[in-house]
């Protein structure tokens, strides 16, 4: 069986996108490409933002 995802694994994946993002941005040579290079960034930036503020009320609500 899968264990279930957590918002720190959606996290890392988030910021995964945002490297392989900027990564493939350094080659892109057509506009379409470009693009689709800053999409990805901008969406892993918002996930990385999701789920690290989720992440982190999840622990204040432990905390009280």
């Amino acid at each position: 069986m899968r264990p279930e995802t957590t918002d720190k694994d959606r996290f890392l994946i988030s910021l995964g996108l945002i490297a392989v993002s900027l990564l493939w941005l350094t080659v892109a040579r057509n506009a379409w490409m470009t693009g689709l290079c800053w999409t990805g960034a901008l969406l892993g930036a918002a996930g990385a933002v999701r789920f690290g503020w989720l992440r982190r009320r999840a622990a204040r609500s432990e905390e009280s």
